[in-house]
């Protein structure tokens, strides 16, 4: 049991506090990694494996695998999410099919915005996309497991292991963007579109959830 599921003594019923949603997150999270492990021997390997070659990085992404892990990776990070604000912040805690949906949305936004902000600019290579949608899936992956472990621990060392998730996501997405500026410029891509590309895209959603937490 979850010690959040306990109140003067009484148990909460989990699905009333969002916590046992969680459950099912995993539990669909891990399905759809099997499925894919499945339609695609190796794609998991293959997604840590580190390269210098251009276009072996660049995954079919009309790959049943592909998906079934991006949506793991909307499962996952919408349950790590709903745990970090109710462990961190004094605001009222977002039910987490909420979260979720809202999270689906944007990166479905997100992804329309790339595709037509390439179309705008006339590019043949969609490459940005093929590495978000790599990016995604090794997040997914690497919040899975340290959402399984937070869940089942005490406040002190959940909140320890949230704050390691928070750091494995940091280096991440840090490692993803200076490989895609490298990818970018050998791809003869435009400072411009790169600068309306983090503005719109990053900086700015990430000020939004940086605003909210503070």
């Amino acid at each position: 049991m979850n010690p959040e599921d306990f109140e003067i003594g009484k148990l909460i019923p989990l699905l009333e506090n969002n916590y046992g949603y969680i459950w099912v997150f995993l539990i669909i999270g891990l399905i759809f990694i099997a499925l894919a492990r499945t339609n695609q021997y190796g794609i998991i390997r293959k997604l840590f494996t580190q390269t210098t070659r251009i276009e072996s990085k660049l995954f079919n992404t009309n790959s049943l695998s592909v998906y079934l892990l991006f949506f793991n990776y909307i499962l996952i990070l919408s349950a790590f999410i709903f745990l970090l604000n109710n462990s961190f912040s004094s605001k009222t805690s977002i039910p987490l099919l909420l979260l979720f949906i809202s999270i689906l949305i944007f990166y479905i936004l997100k992804t329309s915005i790339l595709i037509g902000i390439a179309t705008l600019f006339n590019r043949k290579t969609y490459f940005d996309i093929t590495n978000n949608l790599k990016y995604y899936q090794i997040t997914g992956l690497i919040l899975l497991p340290i959402v399984g472990f937070s869940y089942f621990q005490t406040i002190v060392i959940k909140d320890t292991i949230l704050l390691i998730g928070v750091l494995a996501i940091t280096i991440t997405i840090l490692l993803h963007k200076y490989k895609s500026l490298v990818q970018a410029r050998q791809f003869n891509i435009s400072y411009l579109y790169i600068i309306l590309y983090l503005c719109t895209l990053e900086i700015l959603p990430a000020l939004y959830i940086i605003k909210y937490f503070i």
